[in-house]
């Protein structure tokens, strides 16, 4: 590559002028070989700076954010064009963005990291501008800069997305903290009600209000225990696993609940299965937790049935399907579903199904609900298959 100035000084231009004339290179069918393709294929606004404070390179490049016709700004002051395009977009920032660079040209100092927020199309933008003097000779007067502009929203979005990370893990591990600190006083309270249910076993009242306590203090300690287990990270043992022995136990441990419900609990399995490499006792917290929110949502009569078979789009995934033709969920809900501590049960924590969609994706899937009101719901749980 050569390198051969214009007739020119050295320093300055003349707004029509290239900066530089670049020789073409054998570089194949590559655009390298020339500056303008090479400046066209870089994501951000270019804007070179002559020592009038005029424009002699504006490059639009790849972004979009800013864009302006390069023959109408050649020539012109840059706090013109820079004012020209603030009162198009209606961007204050563009023009705060001439006020400093007219400073920073005028004294030869660099400006970086200026950011503001920009709407084009009516989406809210964040550019950064960054300024930048060039060296001059001693004798010369003025100086030459380089503006640059570039697209820092999705910079800003995941900068955002990190700082909210770093504060719900901090907050969760405040959480556990605490949910252990509470769970050591609510033993206490129910040891103590039922110390004092025994003692005063012929006092029907002093028994009854004993019995509330105990009751009471059960269920607030699964609500910390449920808390704890959604805060923490879970810990997952990845062992070879037989679906179908995971559906008999998950049947088993809810027959009697079905029945108490006249509710038809069934289950099968299509086909023989691959072996799935998972933790079976996450897993089977999981089907408990839906298997137990179906038998919840259906009447005298209802029908909950489990599947499982391999993926019919032939993704190599395997799908546990839990459905029931209960009263299903209103569409207002549907979309909270997940979050955690909402429920419209009267003793429900909230946390059941946010708990289980964390410990399928932990296990590299992914965790789908579908329902209408009168038809029933159908969960479905996409599991990758273990691989020889």
């Amino acid at each position: 590559m050569t390198r051969t100035r214009t007739s020119r000084p050295a320093v300055g231009c003349q707004p029509t002028e290239r900066i530089f004339s670049w020789e073409k290179i054998p570089l194949g069918s590559s655009s390298l070989g020339n500056l303008a393709g090479l400046l066209e294929s870089l994501p951000l606004l270019l804007v070179g700076i002559d020592r009038e404070g005029k424009i002699c390179l504006w490059s639009n490049g790849r972004q979009q954010a800013v864009h302006y016709p390069p023959q109408r700004a050649l020539g012109r002051p840059v706090e013109v064009i820079l004012k020209r395009l603030a009162r198009h977009y209606r961007s204050p920032g563009l023009e705060g963005l001439a006020t400093l660079i007219l400073s920073a040209h005028r004294e030869g100092t660099a400006a970086s990291g200026w950011q503001f927020q920009f709407s084009a199309d009516k989406r809210p933008r964040y550019l950064q501008a960054d300024f930048t003097p060039l060296p001059v000779e001693a004798s010369s007067e003025g100086r030459e800069g380089v503006l640059v502009v570039q697209d820092v929203t999705e910079r800003q979005r995941l900068e955002k997305s990190s700082s909210e990370i770093a504060h719900l893990a901090t907050v969760g591990q405040l959480a556990a903290c605490v949910v252990h600190e509470v769970r050591n006083p609510l033993s206490a309270v129910k040891s103590a009600a039922q110390l004092l249910a025994e003692a005063h076993s012929g006092d029907g009242m002093v028994s009854r209000y004993a019995e509330i306590i105990a009751r009471e203090a059960t269920r607030l300690d699964r609500l910390v225990g449920d808390f704890l287990l959604y805060a923490r990270p879970p810990f997952l043992q990845s062992l070879p696993v037989s679906v179908g022995d995971l559906l008999e136990r998950c049947s088993e441990l809810l027959r009697k609940e079905a029945a108490a419900r006249e509710v038809t609990l069934r289950w099968e399995q299509k086909h023989p299965l691959p072996v799935l490499m998972a933790d079976s006792e996450a897993l089977l917290q999981v089907l408990l937790n839906l298997v137990k929110n179906s038998l919840e949502a259906s009447s005298p009569g209802g029908k909950v049935r489990i599947t499982a078979k391999c993926e019919a789009s032939g993704n190599g995934g395997l799908e546990i399907i839990v459905r029931d033709n209960g009263r299903g969920i209103p569409r207002k809900n549907l979309e909270r579903v997940f979050a955690p501590f909402f429920s419209t049960k009267p003793s429900g924590t909230g946390l059941g199904l946010p708990i289980a969609k964390k410990i399928v994706e932990a296990h590299g899937g992914s965790l789908r609900l579908v329902s209408r009101p009168g038809q029933g719901t159908r969960v479905s749980i996409l599991l990758p298959i273990a691989r020889k």
